[in-house]
């Protein structure tokens, strides 16, 4: 079974912060929008997050 590792700039998110939820949601949990929150690394000013079972060829998402 396959995974990926989503990291996303800081930047991307303003005006949250990284006490702010945000999650990422999409084809690969049925847009359910609350299972994968992504989690802010202040080391390397960005946030992470791992979705598994899914390839990185096909993926549609959004974050919410």
């Amino acid at each position: 079974m396959s995974c990926i590792e989503l990291c996303i700039p800081s930047n991307v998110f303003s005006p949250y912060t990284p006490a702010d939820k945000v999650a990422i949601t999409g084809d690969f949990d049925n847009w359910e929008h609350s299972e994968f929150v992504l989690v802010y690394d202040g080391r390397a000013g960005n946030y992470k997050v791992t979705i598994p079972g899914v390839s990185a060829e096909n993926i549609a998402f959004k974050v919410c």
